[in-house]
This record gives C-alpha cells, sequence and structure tokens, in this order.
C-alpha cells in the first residue's frame, strides 16, 4: 500500500496541477467507496480514485485521480459519507450535498439511455426535506450512505432517504421518510446504512 499524496492544505493554493505531496493537517474521518475515498480535515474535504460518475464530486478532465484534492464546498463540512459510486456530506449548518452517481437532479423526467444524465459531477444541496418548529427546515443530524442512497438523522429522530429505492435505476430525489419521529431515543450512540440490493 501507497499512502495517500495529496491531503495538504497547500493543495489547493498550489494549483491542481502541483498539489502538495504530504499530509499537512489531521485527518478526523475517511469514508471510503467502491473505488475511491473521501477524507475530512478540520478544515476541507479530499476526493480520490475513480471518477467516472463523479463520485470524486468534482470536474476532472480524466476517469481517475491518484492524488486526493480538494472539494469544493462554502460552507464547514462535519461529516462525510460514501457509498459504492457517490459521495454526501453534512455542513456545520446541518445541511447535506450528495453528488456521484444517479445522484444529480438534471433532466428527471428524461427517457434517455444515457446513465450519466443522472450523475452529479460537484455537490448538490438535499432539497424537500421537511420544515421544523420555527418554520424553516429541519436540521440533519447525521448522514450515513448505503450501496446506492444516502440516510439522513433529523433532529426530531425521523429519518429520509434519498437514492435508488430499488433494482430499477431511478433516482428518488426528494426525501423519503423512512422513519417517523418518536421511534428513535436520543442520544444513538450510531447511525449507518448498508448495502441495499
Amino acid at each position: 500500500p501507497e499512502p495517500v499524496r495529496g491531503l495538504s492544505v497547500s493543495s489547493s493554493t498550489i494549483g491542481m496541477q502541483n498539489p502538495a505531496a504530504e499530509q499537512d493537517q489531521p485527518i478526523i474521518q475517511v469514508a471510503l467507496g467502491f473505488q475511491h475515498g473521501y477524507a475530512l480535515s478540520s478544515s476541507q474535504v479530499f476526493s480520490w480514485g475513480k471518477a467516472t460518475r463523479g463520485q470524486l464530486g468534482r470536474e476532472l478532465d480524466s476517469d481517475q485521480e491518484t492524488w486526493a484534492r480538494p472539494i469544493v464546498i462554502e460552507e464547514g463540512v462535519v461529516q462525510i459519507a460514501s457509498g459504492h459510486h457517490h459521495g454526501a456530506l453534512l455542513t456545520d449548518s446541518h445541511e447535506v450535498y450528495i453528488w456521484g452517481k444517479n445522484m444529480g437532479r438534471g433532466d428527471l423526467k428524461s427517457n434517455s439511455s444515457d446513465r450519466e444524465n443522472h450523475d452529479a459531477r460537484k455537490p448538490e444541496k438535499v432539497l424537500g426535506l421537511p420544515t421544523g418548529p420555527n418554520g424553516g427546515t429541519m436540521k440533519v443530524q447525521r448522514i450515513s450512505c448505503g450501496s446506492h442512497h444516502t440516510s439522513m438523522l433529523l433532529e426530531d429522530g425521523s429519518v429520509y432517504a434519498i437514492g435508488i429505492a430499488s433494482d430499477e435505476a431511478v433516482p428518488i430525489l426528494d426525501p423519503v421518510e423512512l422513519i417517523p419521529a418518536g421511534m428513535l431515543e436520543f442520544p444513538l450512540r450510531q447511525f449507518e446504512a448498508h448495502h441495499d440490493r
């Protein structure tokens, strides 16, 4: 095994052609997908690996990236998660962003045979979560990716999900309630999604 190169704050300032080789900050979380990975430092999300379906969360000129490079997100990130070919992150303002295979809003009504039509190559904010008691969108507390979906634990204890729900590769990108409020007791020790097909 070789170390992941490019886990450096200076990777974003040096430029994409010459990322810093040595890690210069502690990594606080790692999430691995089928052929890609994400790492979260206190100030940056990095991605590396295969990129054919947008799973690295950034535009590339090739179908893979051997060096870790930053995913551009304007907010602070507190958690990352990875499915087989997609990723998700939770911001410090309790919002969720997704990207990768079948995670793009694009033209969802299209009957196009172009599978990549539904891929998101950059993080897209999850829309449609329920309203909280103060009138704003309910806060997401934790996220977890299954192989083809992302689950979200909300502040009232309910769990919502987006992604692929069956063997039909039709993305459901409007959050669907899986567990209603009041069924789970806080604090939860663990929140995980797993293989879903």
